[in-house]
């Protein structure tokens, strides 16, 4: 059996107001909600209650504040680089792959 960690964020107000104000000039949807999930657990909401809110699963809010808890402001950004090969279509290919 699993057993739930909390994963309390703790932001002073300089710190709290970085990432209002990062949610606000947010140009996509998925970044501006994983600053939403800071600022509500920050608030002290558990993370069931914030993938509810936010129409995520429990796990992925969990991610994405363990992330923050660990890289900070910039772990929160979408369109990190990910590991392994790039994948790019060959020319006069309809589809991806060999």
């Amino acid at each position: 059996m699993r057993m739930a960690v909390s994963l309390r964020v703790r932001l002073n107000d300089p710190e709290r107001a970085e990432v209002e104000r990062r949610y606000e000039g947010a140009r996509n949807a998925e970044t501006r909600t994983r600053f939403q999930m800071i600022l509500l657990s920050a608030d002290g909401k558990p993370a069931a209650q914030i993938g509810w809110l936010v129409r995520r699963s429990e796990d992925t809010v969990r991610r994405v504040v363990w992330r923050f808890l660990r890289q900070g402001l910039d772990g929160s950004r979408v369109g990190r680089r990910l590991v392994g090969r790039w994948r790019f279509r060959r020319p006069g290919r309809s589809s991806y792959g060999v």
